[in-house]
């Protein structure tokens, strides 16, 4: 009897952003387009003159082979990629694109970034440093959740609803920045008004 041996690759997900100076986006764009080709990759690639946002799936040799070399273009060097569950097949396909923005907030030449990062961006808190700047700053404390109503309902939080969250952070008297947002087949699809007012509905009520 013949014995046949099937080896699979190990599939994973990766997900990173790095704020960088990029002074020719469809340049790298390109670059990152056959990178993935060539290793088989599927997921989505924001790319803009501030830096890169992106979420890839596919085997973990090819992987580890996307991070070697995208950490060797300088401005992404210290890009801390995420690995998560996941294969390539939870992406449709490859898409790479320029945006004016990483993060949509209609204000692109209101963020200047450098070698170090965003000029004058914010510091990083331990969990005891925001108890203390809560409990001495109060009402001036903003907090921004930056999932949007969709990832929330697919996040790892036990039982984390964002009506909850906005109902919590008001009673808290503490001011929250509510974040909706459609899926990539959603938008193509010409849902977007539908899907966001959906979410403002159900992250809303009661308020």
């Amino acid at each position: 009897m013949k014995t046949t041996i099937l080896i699979v690759d190990l599939q994973k997900i990766i997900l990173y952003y790095g704020f960088a100076p990029i002074s020719d986006p469809e340049a790298v764009k390109l670059w990152q387009k056959t990178l993935c080709e060539s290793l088989g990759l599927k997921g989505r690639i924001i790319i803009s003159k501030h830096g890169i946002n992106g979420t890839l799936g596919g085997d973990m040799a090819a992987l580890k082979k996307y991070v070697r070399q995208t950490k060797e273009y300088a401005g992404f060097r210290k890009i801390d990629f995420k690995w998560s569950d996941g294969t390539g097949n939870d992406f449709p396909r490859l898409r790479v694109r320029v945006r004016p923005e990483l993060v949509s907030f209609g204000a692109s030449d209101e963020l200047v970034v450098d070698v170090n990062g965003v000029v004058g961006g914010g510091k990083h808190l331990k969990p005891k440093e925001v108890d203390a700047l809560v409990a001495e700053r109060g009402d001036d404390v903003f907090f921004f959740d930056g999932r949007n109503a969709w990832e929330a309902k697919i996040g790892k939080f036990k039982n984390a609803i964002v009506n909850a969250k906005v109902l919590a952070a008001l009673e808290a008297r503490l001011h929250p920045i509510l974040c909706i947002g459609e899926t990539l087949e959603e938008r193509d699809g010409g849902l977007i008004e539908k899907v966001l007012e959906s979410q403002l509905r159900e992250s809303l009520a009661e308020v």
